[in-house]
C-alpha cells in the first residue's frame, strides 16, 4: 500500500542530522519512532505542548528540539489524543 502525508518533508540534510541522534547541547532532543504494528496507512499526528501536527507513518520518527523542561506529547488517531509526558534537560534526549 501507497502512502503519504499532507506536510512537506524535511531536507536531505535535517533527515541526515535527525539520524545522528545528537543531543542539542542547549535543548532536550525528543524522538518518536514509529514502528509497523501492522496500521498500514494510517496517519498518526504528532504534537509537541499541543503545537503544530506532524503527521507520521508507519517506520517513520520525528525530532522534536525542546526548551529543557517538562512536556507533553501528544498523538491524534483515530479520534483519541493519549498523551505521553517528558521532561529533561539541556542535552539530554529522551
Amino acid at each position: 500500500m501507497i502512502a503519504c502525508t499532507a506536510g512537506p518533508l524535511p531536507s536531505l540534510n535535517a533527515d541526515a542530522q535527525a539520524k545522528q541522534f545528537a543531543p542539542d547541547p542547549n535543548g532536550l532532543t525528543v524522538y518518536g519512532v514509529r514502528r509497523n504494528w501492522g496500521d498500514g496507512r494510517n496517519v498518526v499526528k504528532v504534537r509537541a505542548d499541543y503545537g503544530a501536527a506532524v503527521e507520521t507513518l508507519p517506520n517513520t520518527m520525528v525530532r522534536y528540539r525542546l526548551k529543557p523542561d517538562s512536556h507533553t506529547i501528544a498523538f491524534d488517531f483515530d479520534g483519541q489524543r493519549p498523551v505521553a509526558k517528558v521532561a529533561g534537560k539541556a542535552g539530554e534526549f529522551r
